[in-house]
């Protein structure tokens, strides 16, 4: 196997998106100007920014896992045919801090749909959906302030087999 890109490993690359971003939000939050703003103002600014920051560490850690896919010289579907032509493609992906972008090897043969062994191990469903949301005990009872989630209540109160739901976007 060999790997889907010529460039050497830069885990430093992948994330620099979102250094930049967090290094801007504690300059920002330390300057003058917003020294004099009320606290709902500041958890404003932290709540938008802060959650770009982490849709960017999220779009780094695709990249960097892009990076390192190896490019096998073909793979069997679940139908066991074999599928030896092999192609990057992107898609997006709500997640809980907004959309990002999923590159990833694809293998495809004559008259056969297209399979991508990333779309497996990171568990990505079929359409463009909002991220799984995991209720388990050790998360503490709160409503996280980001855009797709504000009206998701997280509860200690019950037991969830895998805790899981999804909701879907079109």
């Amino acid at each position: 196997m060999t790997k889907y890109t010529d460039k050497p490993d830069s885990v430093e690359h992948e994330y620099a998106g979102a250094k930049d971003k967090f290094e801007w939000l504690v300059k920002e939050l330390s300057s003058e100007q917003t020294q004099t703003l009320e606290h709902g103002d500041i958890e404003s600014l932290i709540e938008k920014e802060g959650n770009e920051v982490l849709r960017r560490l999220m779009q780094g850690h695709l990249a960097q896992r892009a990076a390192n896919e190896e490019r096998a010289e073909g793979v069997k579907g679940d139908d066991g045919k074999q599928r030896n032509h092999c192609r990057s493609r992107t898609r997006a992906l709500e997640t809980l801090f907004g959309q990002v972008q999923v590159r990833r090897l694809g293998y495809s043969g004559k008259e056969l749909g297209s399979v991508f062994p990333m779309d497996a191990q990171l568990n990505l469903p079929m359409s463009r959906v909002i991220t799984t949301v995991f209720a388990t005990s050790t998360v503490p009872r709160s409503t996280r302030p980001t855009p797709t989630s504000r009206s998701i209540s997280w509860s200690t109160d019950e037991h969830h087999p895998k805790g899981k739901s999804t909701i879907s976007v079109g």
